[in-house]
C-alpha cells in the first residue's frame, strides 16, 4: 500500500508544481502591457545643469502609440518608450513627423532642427530615466542614434527632386552613415523617398534589429516609404554596421529602449506636430547554441533552444528554416545542408518566445589566378570568389618575407617564391576547410626593365636615398609614397612616343605645400620631362635639369604663395641652354602664355592637391605643353568653375595654362627617332628628407603595348554564347581599328562587340585585333557526353574503370567521388572499392555535361550474407545466448520468490 501511495502522489505533485510555475509566470509575461507607456523628457539641452529655451511641447498618448505636438526653442523633446528590449529583439513602428523647417539649409537642419531615433541602453532609477542615455552626443555605453531630417524648401514639390538626409552614430563611433548631401535623383529612390515623407508630412516605417550576414552579427535599421500609387513599388533604405560597433560593453545586458527625439536648436521659435504608432516587437526570447552554423552540403549541425535570460533548456520548441533549399531543419532542431547558400533558422517556443540561427552553406572558393609572377617592389591584387558570394575570407602566405597580402593585396618584397592561401571564414579547418591558393614567383628588380610591359620603368639616381613604398602600380596608372633625400626618383610613362598624337596623362601632386621651409619649396620639386633615345638605355640623370635634349619642366611653389596671390614656379629646361631659367606667374609670365588668372587656377589646384591634365603635342615647329586643373572627376572645365585666391576674391577659371616652346631647341635638331615621357620627384638638399607623394593616372601616349582578352579558354554548348571583352594596354589608348575573328566559322562564330556563338562540336581560336596587335581566346565546343552504364556492383578491393566518351574527343572528362571512404576514382576513370556501402561517381565535363554512376560496394567474400560463419550468424548467436541466460535468470527468480 506504501508502494501505491508513492506511485500516485510524485505526478500530483509535480502537476502542482508545475501550476504554480505557469502562474508565477502569468505577472511577467502581463508586464509589458502594464508598463507600456511614453515618458516624456524636454529641455534635455541644458547649459550647466539648467534648461535653456522654451519647450512648449506636449506629448498625448494615442492608440498605443503617441503624438507630440507645440513649439520649441533652443530645447529637445525625448519621449522613451518605457519597455525594455534584449539586444536581438525586432522591433518596429511608423512615424510621421511634420517639423518647421522654413529659412534653414542643409547644415543647419542637420546642427539644429532634426529628428532623430534612439535605440539605447539606458538604467531607469527610481526617478526614471536620465536624459542623457539619449542625447547623440554620447561617447560612451550601448546605443546608435539616426537623424532623419530633409527641407521643404530647398526640394519643393515641383519636380520632384526631394532632399532626403540621413546620418547615424553609435555611442562609440562617430558617423558611420553620413550622407547629408545625398539626392534621391542621383543616390536612389530610398534617399528620395524619405524626403518626401518627411518635408511632405506623410508616415515611413522603421524596423530594427540583429541579424547575420556572412556570419557577422550586423545592427540594422529598414526604413520603409510607401509613396504607391505615385510610384510603382513600395522603396526600402537598409542602414546596417557590426554589432560591436553598437555595443562596447558586452558584459552589460541591461534593456535596450526606444526613444525619438524632436530638436529645435535654433533661437526661432518653431512648431513640431508628429505621431508614432504602437511600438510592436519580435522579442528575442531564446537563444540558439550554435547561433551561427556553418557547413558543406551533406553535414549536419545539432541546435539546441535556451531561455535568453537564464540560459537554462527550453523543450517544446518548433523549429523552421526560412529557404529549406539551402538548409533543412528537423522537428528536434537537426539542420542539414543541402546546398550553397545562407538561411535562417527560426525556433519558436510554446509560449510564443522566439530565437534565430543563421546558417551559411558553402562550397567553394577561387582565386582569379592559380600562378603569379611579380617583381620587387611591386603590388598585385587576387581576387577571391566564394559560393556564396561574398563570403569573409582570411588571407595568409606561406613566406611573408617573399611576398606579403593584406585583403588580396599582394606585395612583392623580396626574390623568391611563396604560396598565397585564401580560405574562407570559418571553414578554416577540419571537415569544414575550403582553401584555394596561388604560387607567387617573385624576380629580383631589373633597372631600367620595362617591368610591366607597357612603357613604364622605375629610375632612380644613384645617390638616392629613399624611404617608404616607392613607386607602386595601379589600376589607373602609378603612384608614389615614401620620402627622398639628396637625389630624384623618375618613372617612365611612355616610350616610342613620336608625338604624331597628342599625348596625355593625369598628374596628382600631394605634397604639403603649406610648409615654407626652403627645402620644401625650392630643394624639391615634381619634374616632367620629355627625352630622345631607348629607356632601356637611360637612367634617372638624363631626366634631369641640364640634358643634352628634350625637355624638362619643374613644379615647385613659391615661399610666399599663400601672401601674394598664389605665385608659382616653373623653372624649365630645353637642349639649347645650360642653366634653369626660372619663369613666375602671375608677376613676371616671361615667355609663358596666358594671364594671371590661367597660372593662378593652376597653382592653386596644384598646391590643394587637384587633379591637373597634362597635354603634350607638336604642331609645326613649335612644342606645346597645356596644364588644366580637372575640379570635377574626369571632366575639363568649361570655364564656369570658380576658384578663389587666398584672399578671398572669386573669379572664374578658363581655358588650360600652356607654355609654348620652339621644337628645334627642345629636339636639338633630331628629327627622327622616338621619344621617352617621364614623372619624377626630386629632393636636392642631402640634410634633409621630403616626403613625396604623387600619382600618374589615365596615361595615354598614343602607343600601344598589347592587348587582352578576358578569358584565354572557354568550353560550350552547342547553341549557347558567351561575352568575350577585349582590352587595350594601356586601356586609355584610342585604336584606330579593333576586329574580332574566329578561326572556324563552322564551329563558333564571334560578333563585332566579343558576343561568341557556338555551332558545333569542335574547337575554334577568337581573336582580337587592335592596330596590328592581338590576343586570343581558345573555344571548345562540347556535343556531349555519355557513360556505358549508370550502375555497378563491386566487392571490396576490385576496380572498375568507367568508360566515358566526350563528343570531340580531345576533351577528356573529370571524375570524381561522392564518399572516398566507400569508393575513390582517379583522375582515369579507375574506381577502387574500399569498404561496403553506396556511393556515386561523378562523371563531368567542366560545368556542361554530367553523368552519375551508382557504385554498390559489398564485402569481399560475401560476410555479409549471413551464415555461422559470417558476421551476421555471429551477432544472431551472440543474441540468442543473451536470450537464453536472461530466460534463465527469470526462471531462478521465481523459484526463489516462491521457496521464501
Amino acid at each position: 500500500m506504501r508502494n501505491k501511495t508513492k506511485t500516485i502522489l510524485l505526478p500530483l505533485l509535480a502537476l502542482v508544481f508545475a501550476v504554480m510555475f505557469c502562474l508565477s509566470l502569468a505577472p511577467l509575461a502581463a508586464r509589458a502591457a502594464d508598463t507600456d507607456k511614453f515618458v516624456l523628457l524636454t529641455d534635455t539641452a541644458t547649459n550647466e545643469g539648467e534648461p535653456v529655451g522654451s519647450n512648449s511641447v506636449a506629448l498625448t498618448e494615442k492608440d498605443g502609440g503617441f503624438t507630440v505636438a507645440g513649439k520649441q526653442k533652443d530645447s529637445r523633446t525625448v519621449a522613451v518608450y518605457d519597455h525594455g528590449y534584449q539586444l536581438g529583439s525586432k522591433v518596429s513602428f511608423t512615424a510621421r513627423v511634420d517639423q518647421d523647417y522654413s529659412g534653414l539649409n542643409g547644415g543647419d537642419l542637420k546642427s539644429q532642427v532634426y529628428f532623430s531615433l534612439f535605440f539605447a541602453q539606458a538604467e531607469k532609477g527610481e526617478n526614471g530615466f536620465d536624459a542623457a542615455d539619449f542625447k547623440n552626443s554620447r561617447t560612451e555605453g550601448n546605443g546608435a542614434s539616426l537623424h532623419l531630417f530633409s527641407s521643404e524648401d530647398l526640394s519643393p514639390d515641383t519636380g520632384g527632386n526631394y532632399r532626403g538626409m540621413v546620418n547615424i552614430s553609435t555611442f562609440g563611433r562617430r558617423d558611420i552613415v553620413n550622407t547629408d548631401s545625398m539626392y534621391g535623383n542621383t543616390h536612389g529612390e530610398g534617399v528620395t523617398d524619405i524626403g518626401w515623407a518627411i518635408s511632405q508630412n506623410k508616415p515611413f516605417t522603421i524596423e530594427m534589429g540583429t541579424e547575420k550576414a556572412g556570419g557577422i552579427d550586423q545592427f540594422y535599421i529598414l526604413i520603409t516609404v510607401d509613396r504607391t500609387p505615385e510610384r510603382p513599388a513600395v522603396s526600402q533604405s537598409k542602414i546596417s554596421f557590426p554589432l560591436t560597433d553598437l555595443v562596447k560593453d558586452t558584459e552589460n545586458q541591461s534593456p535596450y529602449y526606444v526613444a525619438f527625439e524632436f530638436a529645435n536648436m535654433n533661437a526661432t521659435e518653431r512648431s513640431v506636430d508628429a505621431e508614432v504608432s504602437a511600438i510592436t516587437a519580435e522579442e528575442a526570447g531564446l537563444t540558439l547554441e550554435p547561433e551561427s552554423v556553418f557547413l558543406k552540403p551533406e553535414q549536419t549541425k545539432q541546435l539546441s533552444a535556451k531561455d535568453a535570460i537564464s540560459s537554462e533548456a527550453v523543450a517544446d520548441v518548433a523549429y523552421v528554416s526560412e529557404n529549406p533549399e539551402i538548409a533543412s531543419v528537423s522537428e528536434s532542431g537537426l539542420v542539414t545542408a543541402l546546398k550553397a547558400g545562407t538561411t535562417k533558422i527560426v525556433a519558436t517556443a510554446a509560449d510564443g518566445r522566439k530565437g534565430e540561427a543563421y546558417v551559411t552553406v558553402a562550397n567553394r572558393i577561387t582565386l582569379d589566378a592559380d600562378a603569379k609572377e611579380m617583381q620587387v617592389g611591386e603590388f598585385s591584387n587576387l581576387i577571391a570568389t566564394t559560393n556564396p558570394a561574398n563570403l569573409s575570407v582570411v588571407w595568409s602566405s606561406s613566406d611573408d618575407e617573399v611576398v606579403s597580402v593584406n585583403g588580396g593585396v599582394l606585395q612583392a618584397l623580396k626574390a623568391g617564391t611563396s604560396t598565397v592561401t585564401a580560405k574562407i571564414l570559418n571553414f578554416e579547418s577540419g571537415e569544414l576547410e575550403l582553401k584555394a591558393t596561388c604560387e607567387v614567383t617573385v624576380k629580383a628588380y631589373e633597372k631600367p626593365e620595362d617591368v610591366h610591359g607597357d612603357g613604364t620603368h622605375y629610375l632612380y639616381s644613384e645617390n638616392l636615398i629613399a624611404r617608404g613604398t616607392g613607386y607602386e602600380k595601379t589600376d589607373k596608372g602609378i603612384s608614389f609614397n615614401g620620402n627622398i633625400q639628396n637625389g630624384y626618383t623618375y618613372a617612365v610613362i611612355g616610350e616610342g612616343v613620336t608625338f604624331d598624337k597628342p599625348v596625355t596623362f593625369d598628374i596628382i601632386n600631394k605634397f604639403d605645400a603649406s610648409n615654407t621651409t626652403y627645402a620644401n619649396q625650392f630643394g624639391r620639386f615634381l619634374g616632367i620631362s620629355i627625352k630622345n633615345g631607348d629607356a632601356n638605355s637611360m637612367t634617372a640623370a638624363d631626366f634631369a635639369l641640364g640634358a643634352d635634349s628634350g625637355l624638362q619642366v619643374n613644379l615647385t611653389t613659391n615661399a610666399e604663395w599663400w601672401n601674394y596671390g598664389l605665385k608659382f614656379m616653373l623653372p624649365y629646361q630645353t637642349g639649347v641652354s645650360g642653366t634653369v631659367e626660372q619663369k613666375q606667374t602671375p608677376e613676371n609670365k616671361g615667355d609663358l602664355t596666358g594671364t594671371d588668372r590661367y597660372g593662378n587656377a593652376f597653382a592653386r589646384a596644384f598646391c590643394d592637391g587637384t587633379r591637373i591634365q597634362v597635354k603634350m603635342w607638336k604642331d609645326g615647329d613649335s612644342f606645346f605643353v597645356a596644364f588644366t586643373p580637372v575640379f570635377t572627376e574626369g571632366e575639363v572645365p568649361d570655364g564656369s568653375e570658380n576658384m578663389t585666391y587666398p584672399s578671398g576674391s572669386p573669379y572664374d577659371y578658363v581655358g588650360p595654362y600652356t607654355m609654348q616652346f620652339d621644337w628645334a631647341q627642345v629636339s636639338k635638331g633630331i628629327n627622327d627617332g622616338t621619344w621617352c615621357i617621364a614623372v619624377g620627384e626630386g629632393n636636392t638638399i642631402a640634410a634633409n628628407s621630403a616626403k613625396a607623394e604623387l600619382s600618374v593616372e589615365n596615361v595615354n601616349v598614343g602607343v600601344l603595348y598589347g592587348v587582352e582578352v578576358s578569358r584565354s579558354t572557354q568550353q560550350m554548348k552547342q547553341g549557347t554564347t558567351f561575352q568575350l571583352n577585349g582590352t587595350t594596354n594601356p586601356n586609355s589608348y584610342i585604336p584606330t581599328s579593333a576586329e574580332w575573328s574566329s578561326s572556324d566559322n563552322s564551329v563558333a562564330t564571334v560578333d563585332e562587340t566579343g558576343k561568341v556563338t557556338a555551332v558545333k562540336s569542335g574547337t575554334a581560336t577568337i581573336t582580337y585585333t587592335v592596330d596590328g596587335k592581338s590576343a586570343s581566346c581558345e573555344v571548345t565546343v562540347v556535343g556531349g557526353l555519355t557513360v556505358s552504364e549508370h550502375e555497378k556492383s563491386l566487392k571490396v578491393g576490385e576496380t572498375y574503370q568507367i568508360a566515358a566518351t566526350v563528343d570531340p574527343s580531345s576533351i577528356k572528362a573529370t571524375f570524381a567521388s561522392g564518399d572516398d571512404r566507400i569508393a575513390t576514382v582517379d583522375e582515369n576513370g579507375k574506381v577502387t572499392a574500399v569498404k561496403e556501402g553506396t556511393v556515386k561517381i561523378y562523371v563531368r565535363v567542366g560545368s556542361l555535361f554530367s553523368e552519375e554512376i551508382t557504385v554498390t560496394v559489398t564485402a569481399e567474400g560475401g560476410a555479409s550474407k549471413g551464415g555461422c560463419g559470417s558476421e551476421i550468424g555471429f551477432a544472431a548467436g551472440a543474441a540468442a545466448l543473451g536470450l537464453a541466460a536472461a530466460g534463465a535468470a527469470v526462471v531462478l527468480a521465481v523459484k526463489k520468490r516462491k521457496n521464501s
